[in-house]
């Protein structure tokens, strides 16, 4: 018989991470779920401990693939699955324990699609606590369309694919984009609006670790990948859902005043990436003042921008 979850956790070079992120899945009260491990190539002995860790659990099942990035992982797991829903885990990352039965429970019983939650930061090398919620947890049932436009806006709902659990007939035919970073923002509006109904709850059962090894916490090259992703989300969403197109603009707008900051803060010289940032933030900054569902945070940075140019908005936001 077929789990009713299959949790994903595809791992490059984790070998310091990986045991514990399994064994928040292990601590689950909820049990009938199947755990994909997918060791991504790795040179350390990551693949070691997930043959090891699969030996002890029938329900644990590795790939082993020539490392291709973590969506190529993703990709080979989604293929593999057998469950009803999916849940991604990244390989240094943890669940309360609960997490697992508490969103399936608010799937089945509101008739979502996808169940959200929200995530909790920690440090890396410190004690964290993986207790989950003592009391009831609210639920917020809205429509696919409508949590993608709060992701859209980067308000009370992020764009991450792990921590969230999605009905398996979501993802058919839809995969990850291969070699590219920012892969969930890539993909995530394409899956979400697919959903009729999203449940989002109040309670974080997310554990998602911080530490300086991650390239989000660092500025290179591919970090400018989220110039063709948001792009790439304002054509698609004009075509196929247009009343998102407001957000969709406003996403774009931001990723691009982002990477405009943070090329000029690391000292990064690439004029063209630097003149498409200032051009796109040009057009789009208008309508981002224009629409009272922006934060605030992006309004000033429009005003800013309209007002004294790049420039000035560049020198404001090293004195923050």
């Amino acid at each position: 018989m077929a789990p009713k979850i299959s949790v994903i956790i595809p791992g490059y070079n984790t070998q310091e991470y990986v045991k514990a992120a399994v064994e928040s899945v292990l601590s689950q009260d909820f049990t009938d779920w199947e755990l994909i491990l997918v060791d991504d190539g790795s040179t350390d002995g990551t693949g070691a401990i997930m043959d090891q860790i699969a030996a002890e659990d029938a329900r644990i099942r590795v790939i082993h693939q020539a490392n291709g990035g973590l969506s190529m992982a993703r990709n080979a797991a989604l293929d593999a699955a057998r469950g009803q829903w999916i849940f991604f885990l990244d390989s240094d990352d943890l669940i309360v324990r609960g997490a697992l039965g508490i969103l399936l429970a608010s799937a089945e019983e509101s008739g979502a699609e996808i169940a959200l939650a929200p995530y909790r930061l920690f440090t890396s090398g410190r004690r964290v606590s993986l207790s989950g919620p003592t009391g009831s947890v609210k639920a917020e049932v809205m429509s696919g369309k409508e949590a993608t436009q709060l992701a859209l806006y980067q308000r009370r709902i992020d764009n991450a694919a792990c921590g969230k659990l999605y009905a398996r007939r979501l993802w058919n035919g839809l995969r990850f984009r291969k070699g590219i970073l920012y892969e969930d923002l890539d993909i995530f509006y394409r899956l979400w609006t697919r959903a009729e109904r999203v449940v989002l709850l109040n309670e974080p059962l997310y554990l998602y670790r911080q530490h300086g090894e991650s390239i989000l916490h660092r500025f290179n090259r591919k970090r400018l990948d989220v110039l063709d992703v948001t792009d790439r989300i304002v054509e698609w969403v004009e075509k196929e859902v247009p009343e998102l197109t407001a957000g969709a603009h406003d996403r774009r707008m931001s990723a691009h005043y982002n990477m405009l900051l943070l090329m000029a803060r690391h000292g990064f010289e690439d004029r063209e990436a630097r003149e498409r940032c200032v051009r796109v933030i040009r057009e789009e900054a208008p309508k981002s003042l224009r629409n009272g569902r922006v934060r605030t945070k992006n309004r000033i940075g429009a005003l800013v921008f309209l007002v004294g140019g790049a420039r000035t908005a560049i020198g404001l936001s090293k004195l923050i």
